[in-house]
C-alpha cells in the first residue's frame, strides 16, 4: 500500500535540450517530512512512459495524490494527472507549486482538484496526510485551500520553514541516475540551497510566492549534500537552481571552498548584476579556481526605460560592465532576456537585441537565452500593470496552460508570430549547443542555422520562415 502518491508532470521545452530531465526537486523537498511517517511513491511523467499504469496501481487505499505546476504548459500535464486520478478513484487530488500558490482559489475550484497547498509544502503536506489518515477536519492544517460542501475554505497563512531543520532530501524516492543530464561532458545534478530573493523585480513570481524573503541552508549542509551525491551517484557537476545564490558572499565562499575539496564543478542559476559588481577580482578568481564553470544573469532588457519599469535598478551600462569584468575569467555567463512588456516599443526591442549581440561580441564565454515572451505571473506588479493595456487574467486553470515563454498571450502585441519567430531564432545565436550533450542532428542543424538566425534576429526579418517546418526537431 502507498499512502502518498506524488506525480511530477512534464515541463515542456525546458527539458528538451537535456539528455535527461532534472530532478523533481519541488516534490522531493515537499516529501522530506511526510516520508518519515508514511509510505511515499513518486511518479514522473518525464521518465515513466507507462505512468498511468504505475499511478493506477498505486491508488488503492492511498490518502492523497499530489502534483505541482508552474504557470504555463505544465498545467496541462498536471490536469491530465488529476483527471486520470478522478476517473480511477475517489482519492483526493492535491495541487502545490508556484501557480497553485499564486491563484489558490481558482486552482481549487477546478473539478479535478480537491486541495491546494499554498507556499512551501513540507510541513503542510505532513499535517494534511495526518488529518486525512485520522479522518479529521482539514481546518486546523495551515496553508490549505480546500473544498467543503461546495465552498472553498482557507485555513490561514503558514510561516516559512527553517531550511536547516528539515531532513535531507529523500533521494531514495527516485532513481537519481535518471536525472543526471550531461553538461560540459559531465554528469550534472540540480540542487537547491536557498529559497526566495530579496529583490523587487516586478515581473517575478518571487515577489508574491516568497514575499521578497531569502532563506538558505548552511554552507556545511550544502557541501555535505553535494558530497553525498558525488560519492553515491558519480555526480561531476552541481547545478544550483537558487533564484539568488550570492546574497551572502561569505556563505558562497565556504560552499565554493567545500566543493573544491570534493573536486566537483558547479554552476549557478541565479546571479544578479549588482552582486557581480560588488565582487572583487580576487573573489571571482577564487570562484573560478574552485570549479565554478557557469552562472546565469537576468539581463532581461537592453532598454533603460523598460529596466526601470520592471524593477531592474541597474542601467544597461552596468550590465556591459559586468560582462567585461567576467570576460577575464573562464566562467560561462548565460544572460536571460524577455520581451513583450507593456509599453515596450520596437526601439526598446532593438535595444535589447543590440545588447544581446554586444554581450556576445565582448565576452567569448557569454551565452544568451532565447528572447523569451513576457508571462504576466498572477499577483505580480507587472501583471496588474498589464491589465491597464487590455490583459484579462484567465478565468480558469485550463486557460493558463497556453502561457509559455515561446508564446504571446498579451493583447497589446499584434504581430504575435513575429515574437514567436524571434524566440525560436534567438535560441541559436551563440555556441551553447556545443556544450550540451544532445542529438547529433540538432547539433549539426544548429551549426548551419546559426548565421541565418543571427541575420534574422539582428534585422527582425522573419519572412519565409521555412525553418518552422523543422522546429519540432529542436523543441518538443
Amino acid at each position: 500500500m502507498v499512502d502518498i502518491v506524488l506525480v511530477q508532470p512534464k515541463i515542456g521545452d525546458m527539458d528538451s535540450f537535456r539528455t535527461k530531465p532534472i530532478l523533481p526537486l519541488s516534490l522531493l523537498h515537499s516529501a522530506c517530512l511526510v516520508d518519515k511517517e508514511f509510505s511515499v511513491k513518486l511518479i514522473d511523467q518525464r521518465v515513466d512512459s507507462n505512468w498511468k499504469t504505475t499511478l493506477k496501481k498505486s491508488l488503492d487505499n492511498s490518502l492523497l495524490v499530489a502534483t505541482t505546476s508552474m504557470t504555463g504548459p505544465q498545467i496541462k500535464h498536471a490536469l491530465e494527472v488529476s483527471k486520470f486520478v478522478k476517473q480511477c478513484s475517489d482519492v483526493p487530488v492535491v495541487w502545490g507549486g508556484v501557480h497553485a500558490s499564486l491563484l489558490p482559489e481558482q486552482t481549487v475550484s477546478n473539478d479535478y482538484v480537491d486541495i491546494v497547498v499554498q507556499g512551501e509544502g513540507e510541513e503542510t503536506l505532513l499535517e494534511l496526510a495526518n488529518a486525512l489518515d485520522r479522518n479529521v477536519s482539514l481546518g486546523e492544517v495551515r496553508g490549505l485551500y480546500y473544498k467543503d460542501n461546495g465552498k472553498v475554505r482557507y485555513t490561514g497563512y503558514r510561516n516559512f520553514v527553517n531550511l536547516n531543520r528539515l531532513p535531507d532530501v529523500p533521494y531514495h524516492l527516485v532513481n537519481v541516475r535518471n536525472y543526471l543530464p550531461i553538461y560540459n561532458r559531465k554528469k550534472s545534478v540540480a540542487m537547491q540551497t536557498s529559497r526566495g530573493c530579496c529583490l523587487n523585480c516586478h515581473y517575478c513570481y518571487n515577489t508574491v510566492f516568497n514575499r521578497q524573503q531569502w532563506r538558505s541552508l548552511s554552507a556545511e549542509k550544502v557541501v555535505d549534500n553535494a558530497k553525498y551525491l558525488v560519492e553515491n551517484f558519480g555526480v561531476e557537476d552541481i547545478y544550483f537552481v537558487d533564484d539568488n545564490f550570492f546574497v551572502d558572499f561569505e556563505r558562497a565562499r565556504k560552499i565554493a571552498s567545500g566543493l573544491a575539496k570534493i573536486g566537483v564543478e558547479w554552476q549557478v542559476q541565479g546571479v544578479t548584476v549588482s552582486d557581480v559588481l560588488k565582487m572583487s577580482y580576487e573573489y571571482l578568481s577564487f570562484l573560478e579556481r574552485s570549479g565554478l564553470i557557469r552562472i546565469t544573469i537576468g539581463a532581461e532588457s537592453g532598454s533603460d526605460r523598460i529596466r526601470k519599469l520592471i524593477g531592474k535598478p541597474e542601467p544597461v551600462s552596468q550590465v556591459l560592465e559586468v560582462n567585461r569584468k567576467l570576460s577575464a575569467f573562464n566562467i560561462r555567463v548565460f544572460y536571460s532576456f524577455i520581451t513583450g512588456f507593456p509599453t515596450e516599443t520596437r526601439e526598446d526591442l532593438k535595444k535589447t537585441i543590440s545588447l544581446v549581440f554586444k554581450i556576445i561580441s565582448e565576452n567569448k564565454n557569454a551565452r544568451t537565452s532565447p528572447i523569451y515572451n513576457f508571462i504576466p505571473y498572477p499577483g505580480t506588479r507587472m501583471a496588474e500593470f498589464t491589465k491597464k493595456y487590455g490583459f484579462k487574467q484567465p478565468s480558469c486553470l485550463e486557460e493558463w496552460a497556453s502561457f509559455s515563454w515561446d508564446n504571446v498571450n498579451v493583447p497589446y502585441i499584434k504581430n504575435k508570430q513575429m515574437f514567436k519567430n524571434l524566440y525560436f531564432s534567438s535560441i541559436f545565436l551563440d555556441n551553447k549547443f556545443k556544450e550540451y550533450e544532445t542529438s547529433p542532428i540538432i547539433k549539426l542543424l544548429s551549426y548551419f542555422y546559426k548565421p541565418f538566425a543571427r541575420f534574422r534576429v539582428k534585422h527582425l526579418f522573419f519572412r519565409l520562415m521555412v525553418e518552422n517546418l523543422v522546429r519540432e526537431v529542436f523543441i518538443k
